[in-house]
C-alpha cells in the first residue's frame, strides 16, 4: 500500500538549514524585485519561467542548468522565439505549442 513512499528510488539528501534559508530569501527577493519593477514602471517584468528559474538557481545552484550563461541565454532564446512567432507566425494553440518546442530545441543546439 505504501510502496509509493518506500520505492527503490533514491531521494536527494536533505538540504541544510542555511541552504533552505538562502532559497527562501533568494526566491522571495527575486520575485519581489520583479513585481516591484512591474508596478513601478507599469510594464510586466514577471513571467512564469522566473519561478522555475528561482527553483534551479536557489536549490541546485551547482547544476549546469543553473549557471548564469544557461539562465540568461535560455531566457533570451525563449523570448526571441516567442516574439518571432508572435510577429511573423501568429498565435494559435498549435503555434504556441510549437514555439515552446522550438525554444527547447534551440536551447539544446546552443547548449
Amino acid at each position: 500500500m505504501f510502496s509509493i513512499f518506500y520505492g527503490k528510488e533514491k531521494l536527494a539528501p536533505s538540504p541544510n538549514k542555511i541552504d533552505i534559508l538562502r532559497s527562501l530569501i533568494g526566491g522571495t527577493v527575486s520575485i519581489f524585485i520583479l513585481l516591484w519593477l512591474s508596478k513601478l514602471t507599469h510594464n510586466i517584468f514577471i513571467m512564469a519561467p522566473f519561478g522555475a528559474t528561482c527553483v534551479l538557481l536557489y536549490t541546485v545552484s551547482q547544476s549546469p542548468l543553473a549557471q548564469p550563461r544557461n539562465i540568461i541565454f535560455g531566457h533570451l532564446i525563449s523570448a526571441f522565439v516567442g516574439l518571432f512567432f508572435l510577429k511573423f507566425v501568429g498565435v494559435s494553440i498549435f503555434t504556441i505549442a510549437f514555439s515552446v518546442g522550438c525554444a527547447i530545441a534551440l536551447m539544446q543546439v546552443f547548449k
